[in-house]
């Protein structure tokens, strides 16, 4: 008569082989949970970096671009008629009250809103995050737009674990 089921020497030979295939899986799940934190964040600052160029590229391209659109005089001969331009940087405002692209150069703050009554606060939850804006003349002429008629839009968020998120955006005196 033969006998039926497994010898001991089976059994832990299965045992072992189980125990090497869970803990491979156990360390690939290790893996992607660890990670999940640094996707979330990168999430996040992308979101705020996009939040930010929107709001510069919503404004008048110059202090001085009239009121409904419209181009001003940079000297390039694109727009000899209208109003001269102002040079780039703030204009005086206080932050809430920016209106045009070059007022937001120079931005070194955590993300910001406006409340409901106009005031500017923080967004909660995002204290750790970093936002820098920088608005400057490109070099040269792009696609035939001469350079002085161009604002380089550059948005810089760090996140809370160093990951930077870089966003440039050309806008053009029109």
């Amino acid at each position: 008569m033969r006998a039926r089921g497994f010898s001991l020497l089976e059994l832990l030979v299965f045992i072992v082989i189980v125990s090497i295939v869970l803990l491979g899986l156990v360390g690939l799940f290790a893996t992607n949970v660890r990670g999940s934190a640094d996707v979330l964040l990168r999430q996040q600052a992308i979101e705020v970096a996009r939040a930010y160029m929107e709001t510069v590229k919503n404004r008048k391209w110059n202090h001085n671009t009239p009121a409904g659109g419209g181009c001003v005089n940079t000297g390039s001969g694109y727009c000899p008629t209208g109003p001269a331009a102002a040079p780039i940087g703030n204009d005086g405002q206080a932050r809430a009250d920016y209106d045009d692209v070059d007022d937001y150069n120079g931005i070194d703050e955590a993300p910001m809103t406006l409340d409901a009554g106009g005031n500017l606060v923080p967004v909660a939850g995002l204290g750790g995050y970093r936002v820098q804006v920088a608005v400057s003349q490109p070099g040269s002429a792009l696609s035939g737009v001469a350079a002085a008629d161009q604002r380089l839009i550059t948005v810089t968020v760090t996140a809370p674990d160093g990951q930077r998120i870089v966003l440039n955006a050309i806008r053009v005196n029109y």
